[in-house]
């Protein structure tokens, strides 16, 4: 992402980590503006700090494809990220610089049954899945109970509980 020279890895220290947290592509909803300005209105890019802590590295490590490969994998596994790649590229004093992109999932979490039959709408599904780029999931829904009680239910995950690479669910 900074244009500079990217190098292979070869147990050079490591002077810094770069990240680069994108938002999503709302490139799919040009046909509907509406929906694309409340993508990018709800949306809270991933936090710097949740990104860097899932990292298996830090400045002043030295440099390693395997963490770096691994680094990539636990990124991309996480619900709330989309895509991460790490580079490394020169500085000139022999060290190298890590480069962290990554490319959010959307976040809005929007859901709901509609019936012809009363009542017309059967149940909804609203919530967040990265909460303040914070990686937390959060969700509300309600369904109706066709005679009986009607269903209220809530969702809360935290994926780095603590500050800590833990997943506390609610």
């Amino acid at each position: 992402p900074s244009g500079r020279r990217v190098v292979a890895c070869s147990g050079q220290p490591i002077e810094q980590i770069v990240i680069y947290a994108e938002a999503p592509s709302v490139a799919n909803l040009r046909r509907v503006p509406v929906l694309a300005r409340l993508a990018r209105t709800l949306h809270s890019t991933t936090q710097l700090e949740v990104i860097e802590r899932f990292l298996l590295f830090k400045a002043g490590d030295l440099c390693s494809n395997l963490r770096r490969a691994e680094s990539e994998r636990i990124l991309r596994a996480q619900p709330f990220i989309a895509d991460a790649d790490i580079f490394f590229v020169a500085n000139d004093d022999g060290s190298v610089d890590a480069e962290v992109r990554t490319s959010d999932e959307a976040s809005i979490v929007f859901g709901g049954t509609v019936r012809a039959r009363a009542p017309n709408v059967a149940s909804v599904l609203l919530g967040n899945a990265n909460l303040g780029g914070e990686g937390v999931y959060v969700s509300g829904s309600w369904r109706t109970g066709d005679g009986f009680r009607d269903g209220f239910a809530g969702r809360l995950i935290d994926n780095q509980f603590l500050g800590q690479t833990l997943v506390a669910a609610l």
